[in-house]
């Protein structure tokens, strides 16, 4: 199913990486699609995947405060669940939702209104659901997605940006066009 929700903008994703590569002729254009293919194996990577989740999810570490109200829970559910908890790391995002998600490989992510509104008994039923998308693999698919369609992503910012900016011209295409009449003549 996630797959094909995704699909359209891996597609979209796949055809930017070739029609900028293409400018290089159709052979590097196959040499940097399949290269760009390959560097989903990147996301596997600790150190990448919290650079993804630092930079691009937009995530922070959670504060001595943050973290002692998470280990607790966290050591109850990977106990019960036959973890290591060391295998995984939290995070933070700060939002007015109160949501919580697993990504890649090691990233436990809870929004700080979630985590101050939740008693430990919530708390702990959220981090256990989120520890079940890693036990079953769905927060790589996710998280290698994700990364994936940022290609389709950054061109669409640009394109929306050039668009923005043309139509603000050309709104001021009639009044240049009045000013340079009067003043010109």
């Amino acid at each position: 199913m996630l797959i094909a929700i995704q699909l359209p903008g891996l597609l979209i994703s796949a055809a930017v990486v070739w029609e900028l590569a293409a400018l290089g002729g159709t052979r590097f254009a196959i040499e940097v699609l399949l290269g760009w293919l390959l560097s989903g194996l990147l996301v596997f990577v600790r150190s990448v995947e919290e650079l993804v989740a630092a930079r691009y999810m937009r995530l922070r570490r959670p504060d001595t405060y943050e973290q002692y109200l998470l280990a607790a829970a966290w050591e109850r559910v990977c106990r019960e669940a036959g973890v290591r908890p060391d295998r995984f790391t939290f995070w933070i995002e700060e939002s007015n939702q109160a949501n919580a998600f697993a990504s890649g490989g090691h990233i436990v992510a809870v929004t700080r209104r979630a985590l101050m509104r939740m008693d430990p008994g919530q708390t702990e039923a959220v981090l256990a659901h989120e520890l079940g998308h890693h036990l079953k693999g769905h927060a790589w698919v996710s998280l290698l997605f994700f990364w994936y369609i940022l290609p389709g992503r950054v061109a669409s910012q640009v394109l929306l940006f050039v668009l923005s900016r043309s139509v603000a011209f050309a709104a001021r295409v009639p009044y240049l066009e009045g000013y340079s009449k009067a003043h010109f003549r």
